[in-house]
């Protein structure tokens, strides 16, 4: 079984950002007094010259078969030279009473720890969708939980917002490389569709007539795809 609930804030045009990581696993990691390096599995989070922290834009909470989710989405200033600079987190809460921190060392108490990372450009929403049975393909037997997340900007073009909306599921059984376990993984579920200054999300369920529900999903936009339209 699983709920969710979402709350979220608009991101301005000038957003920008770049990308900090605080793991669970043991991870290797190198630091500087302005940047962070975090290496695990093959995937390197990259460092940059100046790192402000990070701005939450909205974040949204689901629990599947126990696990408690918080997934949130980040956006960060950088210089616009810098393309794939954002970065949003997946936290999973910690019930055993005990966290691993970054340099090995553990500490007691409960809590969400980092899960995944993902790259996004300049998040402005997230949301947790749960998919019944009835509403995927023949066959299904189990609820489909789907991560949404909307940008505000391109992740290729300075200052257009020429965005997308991506969309992972939850894969329980996957290799999670930042835990090191088989504790699942958000894996992408389609190719994101193409948005414009996406600010928001909203999922809907809606009976259609004869034909039984429809699941849809409302994506807001901002402005238009060049700054200043």
């Amino acid at each position: 079984s699983s709920s969710s609930s979402s709350s979220s804030s608009s991101v301005s045009s000038s957003s920008s950002s770049s990308s900090r990581s605080s793991s669970s696993s043991s991870s290797s990691s190198s630091s500087s007094s302005s940047s962070r390096i975090v290496i695990y599995d093959g995937f390197v989070l990259p460092s940059f010259p100046c790192s402000p922290d990070p701005e939450p834009q909205a974040a949204t909470f689901t629990t599947v078969s126990g696990s408690s989710f918080l997934a949130v989405a980040y956006a960060w200033r950088q210089p616009s030279t810098i393309k794939f600079k954002w970065y949003s987190y997946i936290y999973r809460f910690n019930h055993e009473g005990f966290a691993t921190l970054e340099d090995g060392s553990q500490g007691r108490g409960l809590g969400f720890e980092v899960y995944q990372l993902i790259k996004t450009n300049a998040a402005s929403d997230a949301v947790f969708i749960t998919i019944p049975p009835s509403l995927q393909p023949s066959g299904a037997t189990a609820d489909l939980t789907v991560l949404a997340i909307s940008n505000f900007l391109s992740p290729t073009v300075d200052g257009s917002t020429e965005s997308s909306t991506q969309f992972f599921q939850l894969l329980g059984d996957a290799w999670n490389p930042l835990l090191r376990a088989q504790a699942g993984i958000f894996d992408s579920l389609q190719d994101p569709v193409p948005s414009v200054g996406a600010s928001a999300l909203s999922p809907m369920r809606v009976t259609a007539g004869g034909t039984g529900d429809a699941l849809l999903l409302g994506v807001s936009s901002r402005q238009g795809p060049t700054p200043g339209t």
